[in-house]
C-alpha cells in the first residue's frame, strides 16, 4: 500500500482467488495468482524488462521465477520464505541463483526485522501517522485469536492459506 500511495506500479503474487480480489480492492495495478497462473510466463510477456524491486516471502517456484525476472540493477529483498517451512525441498540451487544475479547486476539481501530495532519507533510512528490520517489503511483478517493457546490455531490457519490479510491475537 505505501508504493501505491507514492505512484508506483505495483505487482501484487497471491494463492488465491479471495486475496486477489483484496489486492485488487487496494489498489495493485496487476494481481498474479500464482496457483493459477505460470509467473514466469506473465513476468516475461507483460515486463520484459524485468522489475525493480521485488519484496519476496514465498521462496520456491516463486522465488525462481522472482530471479528470473528480475531488471538489470533490480533489487530482490528476501524477508521470508514460508514455502521452505514445512520442510519442501528447495529446488532453486545457489550455484543456480548467483549467475541469474550477477549477469543482470541484480541484488539479492535478506531482510530480518529485529535486525533493525533502532529503525523500528520512528518508522513505526510514521506508520501510525498515515494510518491515523487515513491514508493508509491495515489489512486485519476478521478471525480473530484469544489467548496464548490459540497460537497453534493460528499458525494452522496461516499455513491452510485461509487469511487473507495480517492475523490478530488477544492474550
Amino acid at each position: 500500500r505505501v508504493f501505491l500511495r507514492v505512484g508506483n506500479h505495483v505487482i501484487g503474487t497471491t494463492s488465491s482467488d479471495a486475496k486477489a480480489a483484496h489486492l485488487k480492492s487496494i489498489g495493485c495495478d496487476r494481481v498474479i495468482n500464482y496457483n493459477t497462473e505460470n509467473v514466469d510466463e506473465a513476468l516475461k510477456k507483460e515486463y520484459p524488462n524485468g522489475v525493480d524491486l521485488v519484496f519476496e516471502t514465498v521462496g520456491g517456484d516463486l522465488f525462481r521465477s522472482i530471479v528470473d525476472n528480475v531488471a538489470v540493477k533490480g533489487r530482490v529483498i528476501l524477508f521470508g520464505y514460508i514455502s521452505g517451512y514445512h520442510g519442501a525441498e528447495d529446488t532453486f540451487a545457489v550455484s543456480e541463483l548467483v549467475p541469474k544475479l550477477l549477469f543482470k547486476s541484480a541484488s539479492l539481501r535478506g531482510f530480518i526485522s529485529g535486525h533493525y530495532r533502532d529503525q523500528f519507533h520512528p518508522h513505526m510512528q510514521r506508520l501510525l501517522k498515515l494510518i491515523n490520517e487515513k491514508k493508509l489503511v491495515p489489512g486485519i483478517d476478521p478471525v480473530k485469536f484469544e489467548g496464548l493457546e490459540s497460537i497453534p490455531s493460528a499458525i494452522d490457519y496461516m499455513y491452510a492459506r485461509k487469511n487473507i490479510v495480517k492475523l490478530t491475537g488477544t492474550i
